[in-house]
């Protein structure tokens, strides 16, 4: 962190302003835990772009702890704010904005759009309690409920 001025500054103020007992409810093995997780996602490297769950996941093991509004996102929406002046708090785009600066794809509801519009093209089918691809590869979906409505893209 010596290498981060800022992010001195920023554990002084969560230490300062109470935010960190707060978030941790006064628990200090639990401060240390979310300490580390959040500088594990805040000092990853921003070359290679990843879906927020996914980072929640690598850098938390929970795919939900990086969610508005967790601990953790808290915590690390308080840093970018400190690095890069872009306070994540303050509404969507913000959020969104600080997120991209560590190369944070927050909009995770494309990455489904992005594959049912492949499936699409690749002629996938529901209905007969599983999907399965008529693509190269014959790709196999885990099965769905025998409720599941019968269609086809």
């Amino acid at each position: 962190m010596a290498e981060h001025p800022a992010l001195v500054e920023w554990v002084n103020a969560l230490a300062r302003d109470g935010t960190l007992k707060r978030l941790s409810r006064g628990d200090l093995a639990g401060a240390a835990i979310l300490m580390e997780s959040a500088l594990r996602v805040v000092l990853r490297s921003a070359d290679r772009e990843i879906l927020l769950a996914n980072l929640a996941a690598e850098g938390a093991g929970d795919s939900h702890a990086l969610d508005r509004g967790q601990p953790l996102a808290t915590l690390c929406l308080r840093a970018f704010a400190a690095l890069h002046g872009i306070d994540g708090q303050r509404g969507a785009e913000a959020r969104r904005k600080a997120w991209m600066t560590a190369g944070v794809i927050i909009d995770d509801l494309s990455a489904p759009v992005l594959g049912l519009q492949s499936a699409r093209r690749n002629r996938f089918r529901i209905g007969t309690g599983s999907w399965s691809a008529s693509a190269a590869g014959g790709t196999r979906f885990p099965d769905l409920p025998a409720a599941s409505a019968r269609a086809s893209f």
